[in-house]
């Protein structure tokens, strides 16, 4: 019996510590990616085109399910192929072990099971992370040779294996600069794209001309299923990313980079047991053996899958009966000053679904996120959306008191649209006054004090006051969504060159200041306020299953066109929350002090902060987000 060659020995020992650390990486990840299953980027992508269709609870769930069922495939593959190939004395036995251990690694590259693992404590944190990028490589660097490597372990042409290290180079090192220098580098994405297609199409290349060099009809057989298999998955993976991006092109992709990547075993599997491939030649008793131990093996992978997805799911919320609001006898009247942003949609729902606030009027701030036109006939659909009618409604002018500032023209596009959600057409009524003229009607009309709740530039506002300063003696208290007193401000975010204003101030402080020198009780609901209330996954599922109305439809409807930004942890309820302490300040921690306004161009242009030297206004320094979201809810939800 002659001995087996040390070298064997050793790629089997490294084929076993591979599977193992492959395995560990895998299984180590499960909760993670259970715990992040809304937030994943394949859920994500699809859950717009089929938010109607199917919950995004169950559409996560699908997306784990069928990821790791591929990873079963892959596993199984991988260990009919160590068991026939790998593991016996044969001409293939080399090349088999190459395959196994791509097929243990390549999940890596196509499941989406690696990721961060830092939730888990020193030192592990740093050495399953190093693990899991190191495999990743490895992954990539299989996958590519075995384009050009399939079927007997050799380059064909040769010269060709010289252009495969060539590729397989520049592959490394681009993704080493993705995974440990500049994941937002765009040229590095490029280059990782062009060096992908290279492969792909020199591997094709090399795999046809072996094809076609084939003499022997049944070495064809044995080829073409996994030959075809090398084609259909990089195309299916790369499709989406050349057409762009879209709700469809995101349901595409559950199918090309998490089903496609399947085909590569099952087609090994095929040419295996169905065409002899690498000779093996199986009695059909014993191949009925291997089929159902490999499918067992995947069925218990997927029943220990569902065991642990049991225990670390994301809890998921249930329908609530909302007790009604109490009426009543006197409500208060309140104007609305909005920009009509998406934010301001939800807050003006909010105050028409109070049976304790009578909105006496509409005015939008031309200065704001919607052009004027669109804006007052939007508002008048919000109204006609919550049942209500009469409410008059009108714009103000588009510049600002000072300075050129303007909102991104995409949010105004957006803003100017209602982002394209439902609500009640309506016929515009005949021309009426501006926004200023509006506002001090309205007020002056009012028998008692107003309350003014303004949710963008107070620009409407200034104009007013300037126009009659008589009006603040019958304004109750303006609630203003704006500033950014002891936190950074927001505008960066849109690539300007200021780290201190909040955007409503931003545009306009000008007429911030006017507001406050005119005497006018402001309350600010700024940054610091709304920063403890964001729009959280948690609060979508509640909305999920209460939005029994058409205003809380409207709501929920606009919250998943906005899915990424809900579960990228970006968006506040900026303009809802102001309105909830409106109707109920015990929602936020009220404190009174002086706020200077910088109205001096520069980098701190919009500034806004607590100084001595400032104007006298109340504020909320933060807020009760869990009792704010329910009161939300209910409101919302009112029959």
């Amino acid at each position: 019996m002659s001995s087996i060659p040390r070298s064997l020995v050793f790629a089997r020992l490294g084929w076993f510590l591979l599977a193992g650390i492959a395995l560990a990486l895998e299984i180590a990840l499960i909760p993670a990616n259970i715990a992040g299953l809304y937030t994943d980027w394949q859920v994500m992508q699809s859950f717009l085109a089929l938010d109607e269709v199917v919950s995004l609870q169950v559409l996560g769930g699908s997306v784990l399910v069928l990821r790791y069922l591929v990873v079963g495939f892959f596993w199984a593959a991988a260990l009919v192929v160590m068991l026939f190939v790998g593991w016996r004395e044969n001409p293939h036995t080399g090349f088999g072990l190459f395959t196994s251990a791509m097929l243990i690694v390549l999940p890596l590259l196509f499941s989406g099971v690696i990721g961060n693992y830092s939730g888990f404590t020193p030192p592990w944190d740093v050495i399953l992370t190093i693990a899991g990028q190191v495999l990743l490589l490895l992954a990539l660097v299989f996958f590519l040779l075995f384009y050009f490597l399939f079927q007997d372990g050799r380059f064909a042409p040769r010269w060709m294996g010289w252009i495969a290290l060539l590729i397989g180079a520049v592959l490394v090192v681009v993704t080493l600069i993705l995974l440990l220098g500049e994941p937002e580098a765009e040229w590095a994405w490029v280059a990782n794209l062009i060096a992908t297609l290279a492969a792909f199409l020199l591997g094709v290349g090399s795999q046809l001309y072996r094809y076609f060099r084939l003499d022997d009809a049944s070495q064809k057989s044995q080829v073409k299923p996994v030959l075809v298999a090398l084609v259909l998955v990089p195309l299916l993976i790369l499709i989406p990313d050349l057409f762009g991006s879209s709700v469809w092109i995101g349901v595409f992709n559950i199918f090309g980079t998490l089903l496609a990547p399947a085909l590569l075993p099952l087609a090994l599997l095929w040419a295996i047991f169905r065409r002899g491939l690498w000779g093996i030649d199986l009695a059909p008793r014993r191949k009925k053996q291997v089929i159902v131990l490999a499918l067992s093996l995947v069925l218990v992978w997927m029943v220990g899958l569902g065991v642990v997805y049991q225990a670390n799911a994301p809890e998921t919320a249930e329908a609530v009966a909302f007790d009604p609001l109490p009426a009543s006898v006197q409500p208060r009247p309140v104007i609305i000053d909005t920009d009509m942003a998406p934010d301001d949609w939800m807050a003006i729902l909010y105050l028409l679904q109070r049976p304790d606030i009578d909105v006496k009027a509409i005015t939008v701030v031309g200065t704001g996120e919607t052009h004027c036109a669109p804006g007052v006939r939007n508002a008048l659909r919000l109204v006609a959306l919550a049942g209500e009618n009469g409410i008059p409604a009108a714009c103000g002018r588009e510049t600002p008191l000072a300075g050129n500032q303007a909102f991104p023209e995409a949010w105004r596009t957006r803003a100017d649209t209602l982002g394209g959600l439902d609500a009640p057409e309506i016929d515009m009524p005949p021309s009426q006054p501006g926004a200023v003229e509006l506002l001090i009607n309205a007020i002056n009309a009012s028998p008692e004090p107003v309350t003014l709740l303004t949710l963008g530039p107070l620009t409407n506002l200034a104009e007013a006051v300037q126009a009659d300063p008589a009006i603040v003696r019958n304004i109750e208290q303006i609630y203003m969504m704006g500033g950014a007193l002891e936190v950074l401000g927001n505008v960066s975010y849109a690539g300007i060159d200021n780290q201190v204003a909040e955007w409503n101030i931003f545009i306009d402080p000008l007429a911030l200041r006017e507001v406050l020198e005119s005497g006018a009780p402001v309350t600010f609901v700024p940054l610091d306020a709304t920063n403890h209330a964001p729009v959280n996954l948690d609060f979508y599922f509640q909305l999920q299953a209460n939005h029994r109305t058409p205003e809380a439809a409207f709501v929920y409807d606009l919250l998943t066109a906005q899915f990424d930004s809900v579960t990228s942890g970006i968006y506040y309820f900026w303009d809802p929350l102001a309105a909830a302490i409106l109707v109920d300040e015990s929602l936020g921690y009220i404190k009174e002090g002086n706020i200077l306004v910088n109205v001096q161009p520069g980098t701190s242009y919009g500034l806004t902060r607590l100084l001595t030297s400032g104007l006298p206004a109340r504020y909320a320094k933060s807020v009760d987000a869990g009792r704010f979201e329910y009161e939300f809810l209910r409101a919302l939800n009112q029959p």
